[in-house]
């Protein structure tokens, strides 16, 4: 049986749109050999660390909540994983009955969400009327699934832009609890992956005692789509 890496992430590039479009990611040369500088280098900027695919962590609603230095590097492997396709359009919000149908290992650790909403991200309507995912989940999640630790999804934010208030409530209840908190990847690269993977790895960039950063996450499948 053949196995492969997929990347999940999506490559951060002047394009890469942010919610509500506010901030840019830039990228700015340094030198070039071509100019005859001995070497090529480039200064890149994040306007902020919610930027491409990145990860929410407690600290982003909760000032008592973990950092990313507080995460053990374990955290970021996971062995279970469940692949689950739940399509939305515009401004939808996922809820409970979504999901209650759909058959998933009560071990799993980490669940990916894929709405197709990604075939907009080059779009407008990617920020401005991108779905959600409703405060109920959280706690559905964890009756359900014990050893849940994160979720991840195609779609820019946990927040649909269409329903701010809501999404402030789904990020805290993602996020809250000392033990219990659930993690969330945003904008992810789910185009792509066949089935569920064998394994999820999550590597973020490591930048002391901030709330969110951008991820590159690797799949490993037996299969191509």
């Amino acid at each position: 049986m053949s196995k492969k890496y997929i990347y999940l992430s999506h490559f951060l590039d002047i394009n890469t749109p942010t919610y509500g479009n506010r901030d840019k990611f830039t990228i700015n040369e340094n030198s070039l050999i071509a100019k005859g500088d001995t070497a090529n280098s480039f200064s890149i900027c994040f306007s902020t660390n919610h930027m491409g695919t990145h990860i929410d962590l407690p600290k982003h609603f909760f000032d008592d909540g973990k950092t990313l230095n507080d995460f053990d590097p374990g955290y970021w492997i996971y062995n279970k994983v469940a692949l689950i396709d739940v399509p939305k359009d515009k401004g939808e919000l996922i809820i409970p009955a979504d999901l209650s149908e759909i058959e998933i290992d009560k071990n799993c650790e980490i669940i990916l969400i894929r709405t197709c909403f990604e075939k907009f991200r080059s779009q407008n309507i990617y920020w401005e009327a991108n779905p959600g995912i409703d405060p109920s989940v959280a706690d559905y999640l964890r009756d359900r699934l014990p050893r849940i630790r994160t979720i991840g999804f195609d779609f820019i934010s946990l927040t649909s832009f269409k329903h701010r208030k809501l999404g402030k409530e789904a990020h805290r209840a993602f996020l809250g609890g000392s033990h219990d908190f659930i993690t969330v990847i945003e904008d992810m690269h789910l185009v792509d992956l066949p089935e569920s993977p064998i394994q999820l790895i999550v590597s973020p960039l490591l930048i002391n005692g901030i709330d969110a950063a951008p991820v590159s996450v690797l799949a490993l499948s037996t299969t191509e789509k």
